[in-house]
């Protein structure tokens, strides 16, 4: 089985010379066995009439073989075809096969996987031409087979099935045919008809024996791509019974608990529970909606496998299955499909016998995100014997007489007070270790521990279990009002043994470590679940929690370094005199090497035969720990020292000297050490022409067009006369321009240790300079469009051999390249947007570090106009109000950080800053993105005034001094080398003055309760499509704020849409819908997503947005408002809210639900443009038909070539080297279109529209999109 299988798209080509490929194929079948010899194989008849059928068109199609035991069959195709996809469940078959092909395996990839369980997404994406069947051939495989081959391979032109003459593929293949979806033709033996004999082979017994037979062999059969719906092509569980097994059980054999039958008409038979209803769901074609009321009061959900002959069934928006069902024919088969025996989104653990089983992982978008072509996932998994578990204290057979294990033998919980001590009463600015608190725990034991924090904090707690077999969870909460809607702060992460929760900006509050098992283990007998009842695992609790600082986050982190393996951490050697380094004096040595220091001064001894020069350039590894001091002493007595960023310069004379090395903080440094002596200086010297230095110095910039998408400066080799070699600080500046968010790579080489020339990018703050690393100094960093300055200059310039005539030579290069790969195609290459993108060029967008459509480059400064932040809506106003809300990057340069300036002027600001991560990950979401805001003079950290969690993110508030300069920092930390630590998230961030907020809350003259914006209940059940709209007023609210439910019933499945309006800065709104009949304990059924609304003046900038289908039945829309401490200071204060409900029920005239971004949003030029519709019913046609009927500020979209996870690309029809990119998923519904930024690179252009041209919708509904 290969593990890493790559597909791609084929093009058709034409002019093929068929008689070749017959040819070809002829001499293949030649040399293969005949049935005769070989029963199990398909005849040479078979074979040639495969190669008559398709040859001619074969050459530039993919086939799929299913089924191919030795390779016979499959070196014919190989022969003829121009990819081959092999497909067995049986390793041995593939492995034979490959045997088989020998030159013409070069063509095949094979596949090790069962179809009938695993699924055709596989080949969804993929452009395949032929299906041959030829697998196992009873009736329910073969059919689902050529089912899930019309249904998911859209560009499928032939079916080709073999051994038509048994009976259950005959069935199969007539039924299909009968029923319009194919057109068939006999092939092999038996094709004109005539009476063969037929040699039978039975594999169990290895008999072999002949029959006659007038059926022929097989079938070719050509697609007619008939509409797949109805009974005709949906596989087929009508009027089939369906056992019913209450997990868990032990046995297949066992009794059932009953039956269910879904007979044609919409009505479920259900034996014992009399009968119910059933309806297809708009969600999945394998989810059913079924209503039991001797079952359940509740409606149900029934999750069928891929061929629908065995099913899960659920309640409502829960994940654990109680039941499951199978057909009665299958019921005595071992087939593995039968024993579903867990199925969560989370997790399974599961006490299983000796056996073979089968673990199944898929992944599912979450909200309005579609899913990426290759989606990441962490994976834990455990296996250990039963025995291997110990029993715990309080079990009956232990002999564990220890005072601990004593102490929880007698607490009624078995826990007691063994945690009390795990975090401090008080917490100190430097990080407390408290000793590991140890205890045994069972499977359903949770504890709480409470935590005051008084002052902005660092926690880590650190779980080690043993064994790591108990479903534990750690989630760190803040204690809240009960009925708010919060989500945990932080939640621990599995990683082998061992559960790590980090947390390094907590604010204050009270606060409560949960430790949780929210699930047990299925046990498939009772006397399994008594046995694991008395087994524990062993924990070690440790938790560090200090005042959050510098120092502290330092110490925290889970690892300090993302550097190549070429620069390893080491310590610094005890001399330079090694061997590599300074060893005689013909020697020169430039070397870059990572040192950790973990006392407060290093050193390092130097000897010197002769005169020399020493350079030292250090940078930190890690970025909040800047300062170093280097000095060399002799005698004692300090030659030279560095500046505070420890960069030193020293001629020395022939002597003993000492190299210190003195870092502020325990922390690894990026050292660069160059030393040199002068008579090899002079040699080298001597040997470079020194009359051709330029007097003026290069215009860097001339010729550059910077108005494309990508351009480059140099390589350039810059020769000054001998006047600058002493010329400190800047020599020349660069100026330069960014259409889009790029990713900008600065690069100065000179000759070191005698010259060090220092490449930087000017900011209004000072500069971001290079890091050195042996002669290249250089930076890279992500910047957003707009206008910088390159400063190429000397830190500290050499005054050795200053008698010989030289010129100061260094090399410039400077490369800019957007961060959307796709821009640099459209550039100015000249290449055709209409053209597919070649291999080479489709390699590099796929293992593109960052894809960035519709992102933005986090700026430089939000304070001055200089610094980038137009493009997102900066700089701060002379007021001191800013407001952006863009969807940003992290990229993985410098590990993941972005760090912007902000100066406050004369004004004390409030900052509210929110992090929205929405589809990205569902591991601690809240502590991905850390973020800190850091005083510049003192690098003090600022304390939160509030934070707020929720499931895609937080949102946290400042209060910043006046006359004060900050540092606001991004980190998404990463905890592996290998992981990226690329990142998209939507970032909100509004700065005002302090004294803008009573005005802000002042109540006008009309005003309500939120009781009256958000009603108690709605009635949507009468009408095709409900609308339920309130407009925007202002609500009064006390310092609580508000918890309102509305109640919502549907009478049958329905596209549910809310939106809740509010401003953003002096409300934190949460929205959520939940099950009405237990909203206290049941997970929100739909969440809602914080969008941008209106422009920077309205005073309702932004919304709430949820929507999702739901089946029949009564839900509780909840809406609520929070404050942070005394932020109401006044007996009234109002908050402005709009309220939106949109119902269209399953089956109404199809409509576009919802277009997002919303409209009233203002777009940024030099940003791509990233549109996602929804409608109500699936559009009909390809997705070139549907995406055709769509333009955008004129751009109408045609085919093109593929990008990441965007399934297709497409070009405009009316400008030049525009891109529109689209995705779907959710049955078509939903549409994610991508427009390049040149859409609107048109400066004359000041609003852009978008229209939907007339798409139909599937023919279940024969009416036009509105």
């Amino acid at each position: 089985m290969l593990n890493a299988i790559g597909f791609c798209s084929f093009v058709l080509a034409s002019g093929v010379d068929r008689s070749s490929c017959i040819r070809a194929a002829d001499e293949v079948i030649s040399a293969t066995p005949s049935n005769l010899q070989e029963p199990a194989t398909t005849s040479r008849s078979y074979k040639r009439h495969l190669a008559q059928h398709l040859c001619g068109v074969s050459e530039s199609m993919t086939a799929l073989e299913l089924g191919i035991y030795h390779g016979h069959t499959t070196a014919v195709l190989a022969s003829m075809f121009k990819k081959v996809i092999a497909v067995d469940l049986k390793q041995e078959f593939l492995k034979k096969a490959a045997d088989t092909l020998g030159k013409l395996e070069r063509k095949v990839v094979f596949l090790e996987m069962d179809l009938f369980v695993d699924g055709w997404s596989l080949f969804a994406g993929n452009r395949v031409d032929v299906v041959v069947i030829d697998a196992n051939h009873g009736y329910e495989y073969v059919r689902a087979d050529a089912e899930n081959a019309l249904r998911y391979l859209p560009h499928l032109k032939h079916l080709v099935f073999h051994d038509t003459w048994t009976d259950e593929v005959e069935r199969a293949v007539t039924e299909l045919e009968s029923a319009g979806m194919m057109s068939c033709q006999n092939i092999g033996l038996g094709a004109d008809g005539k009476e063969y004999d037929h040699r039978v082979w039975d594999p169990r017994t290895n008999r072999t024996w002949f029959v006659k037979q007038t059926r022929p062999e097989g079938k070719v059969c050509e697609n007619r791509h008939t509409q797949i719906s109805g009974k005709a092509i949906a596989p087929n569980f009508w009027e089939k019974l369906f056992l019913l097994y209450k997990q868990p059980v032990t046995t297949l054999g066992m009794c059932s608990a009953g039956f269910f039958r879904f007979e044609a008409n919409g009505v479920l038979k259900a034996g014992n529970w009399s009968e119910g209803t059933w309806k297809m769901s708009n969600v999945s074609h394998d989810m059913l909606l079924i209503r039991l009321p001797k079952m359940s009061p509740r409606p149900m959900e029934i999750h069928f496998n891929v061929d629908r002959s065995a099913f899960l069934l659920t309640q409502m928006g829960h994940t654990h299955a109680d039941w499951f069902g199978i057909l009665d024919q299958m019921v005595q088969r071992p087939f593995h499909l039968a024993a579903i025996l867990s199925r969560n989104q989370d997790g399974i653990e599961l006490a299983l016998d000796a056996g073979t089983y089968l673990v199944t992982l898929s992944i599912r978008a979450i909200g309005n995100t579609p899913l990426a072509s290759c989606s990441t996932f962490s994976l834990n998994l455990l296996l250990i014997q039963h025995k291997m578990l110990p029993v715990c204290p309080w079990a009956s057979s232990s002999s564990d007489q220890s005072a601990a294990a004593e102490a929880q033998r007698s607490a009624s919980d078995h826990i007691g007070n063994v945690l009390k001590r795990l975090v401090p009463k008080k917490i100190s600015k430097e990080v407390e270790e408290q000793p590991p608190v140890t205890l045994w725990m069972s499977q359903g034991m949770s504890k709480f521990v409470d935590l005051t924090v008084d002052s902005m904090a660092a926690v880590r707690i650190d779980v080690s279990v043993q064994p790591p077999f108990l479903p534990l969870e750690v989630e760190l909460r803040r204690k809240r009002q009960v009925g708010k809607l919060e989500a945990a702060v932080a939640t621990a992460e599995w990683t082998e043994h061992r559960l790590l929760l980090m947390y390094n900006d907590l604010p204050p509050g009270e606060y409560q470590v949960n430790f949780l098992q929210s699930r047990e283990y299925m046990a498939f007998s009772n006397q399994a679940k008594e046995d694991l009842s008395e087994l524990c695992a062993h924990l070690t609790i440790s938790a560090e929690v200090g005042i959050s600082s510098k120092d502290a986050v330092n110490s925290m982190r889970s690892e300090l370094l993302d550097l190549p393996d070429l620069l390893a951490v080491q310590p610094l050697p005890p001399s330079m005199n090694m061997v590599g380094w300074i060893t005689g004096s013909t020697t020169e040595a430039v070397g870059t090497q990572v040192y950790r220091f973990s006392d407060n001064v290093h050193t390092s001894q130097l000897t010197l035969e002769e005169k020399a020069i020493l350079r030292v350039v250090s940078e930190p590894a890690d970025l909040s720990n800047a300062d170093i001091l280097v000095s060399l002493e002799q005698n004692g007595r300090s030659i030279s020292e560095s500046d505070r960023l420890g960069q030193l310069v020293a001629e020395i004379d022939k002597g003993s000297y000492v190299l210190k090395l003195k870092p502020k903080a325990e922390a690894p440094f990026l050292v660069t050490l160059a030393a040199a002596y002068e008579t090899r200086i002079r040699s080298d010297l001597a040997l470079i022409d020194a009359g051709s230095c330029a007097d003026v110095l290069p215009d860097l910039a001339a010729g550059v067009d910077f108005t494309a998408n990508a351009w480059t400066i140099g390589p350039t080799f810059v020769r000054l006369r001998s006047s600058y070699l002493t010329q400190q600080g800047a020599l020349m500046k660069v100026p330069i321009s960014l259409a889009v968010s790029s990713v900008v790579y600065l690069e100065v080489g000179s000759a070191l240790p005698l010259d060090l020339v220092r490449i930087a990018l000017q900011v209004p703050e000072g500069l971001w300079v290079g890091e050195q690393r042996g002669f290249r100094n250089s930076l890279e960093i992500e910047l957003p469009a707009g206008k910088y300055t390159i400063e190429i200059g000397q830190p500290k310039p050499s005054h050795l051999v200053e008698d010989i005539q030289r010129c100061l030579d260094f090399s410039v290069y400077v490369r800019c390249m957007p961060v959307n790969p796709a821009l640099a195609d459209s550039s100015s290459q000249g290449q055709n947007p209409s053209n597919e993108l070649a291999t080479q060029d489709e390699a590099a967008v796929q293992t593109a570090s960052c894809f960035s459509m519709g992102t933005v480059a986090l700026p430089l400064d939000f304070s001055n106009e200089k610094g980038g932040s137009a493009s997102l809506g900066g700089p701060l106003d002379k007021d001191g109000r800013l407001l952006i809300r863009s969807n940003v990057l992290l990229t993985d340069m410098h590990d993941g950080r972005k760090k912007v300036f902000l100066a406050t002027g004369n004004h004390a600001l409030q900052l509210k800053t929110a992090v929205i991560l929405g589809g990205y990950s569902r591991f601690s979401l809240a502590s991905q993105v850390a973020f800190t805001v850091t005083d510049t003079r003192d690098s003090s950290m600022t304390t939160q005034t509030e934070t707020w969690t929720m499931e895609d993110g937080w949102e946290r508030i400042y209060n910043l001094n006046p006359n004060s300069e900050y540092w606001l920092s991004w980190h998404h930390t990463h905890r592996e080398r290998s992981e990226s630590a690329c990142l998209h998230f939507g970032l909100m961030l509004e700065v005002h003055p302090i004294s803008d907020l009573p005005r802000m809350m002042a109540c006008p003259g009309s005003t309500m309760n939120p009781e009256d914006m958000f009603p108690p209940s709605l009635d949507a059940t009468s009408t095709e499509a409900f609308k339920y709209s309130k407009p925007l007023a202002s609500l009064v609210q006390a310092q609580l704020g508000f918890l309102t439910k509305t109640r919502i019933s549907l009478s049958r499945p329905a596209w549910v849409g809310i939106e809740v309006g509010f401003n953003y800065f002096i409300s934190h709104a949460e929205m959520d819908v939940v099950p009405a009949q237990d909203p206290q304990t049941s997970h929100p059924l739909v969440l809602s997503v914080m969008e941008p609304a209106n422009g920077r003046e309205n005073m309702m900038n932004a919304k709430l947005i949820a929507g999702a289908v739901l089946p029949p039945g009564d839900y509780l829309i909840r809406v609520a408002d929070d404050h942070y401490k005394d932020q109401i200071k006044t007996s009234r204060a109002c908050f402005p809210f709009s309220f939106d409900v949109n119902i269209v029920y399953s089956g109404s005239r199809p409509k576009v639900l919802s277009v997002n971004p919303l409209a009233s949003v203002p777009l940024v030029r030099g940003v791509d443009v990233v549109l996602t519709l929804r409608f109500s019913e699936s559009p009909k046609g390809s997705i070139e038909d549907v995406v055709s009927q769509i333009s955008f500020a004129g751009s109408v979209a045609t085919t093109g070539g593929s990008v990441e996870h965007f399934q297709s690309r497409f070009a405009s029809a009316s400008r030049t080297k525009t891109i529109v990119q689209a995705s779907v998923s959710e049955g078509q519904k939903l549409w994610v279109l991508a427009w390049s930024s040149q859409v609107l690179a048109d400066k004359s252009l000041t609003s852009a529209q978008l229209e939907i041209g007339p798409i139909r919708s599937t023919p279940s509904r024969a009416r036009a999109l509105g």
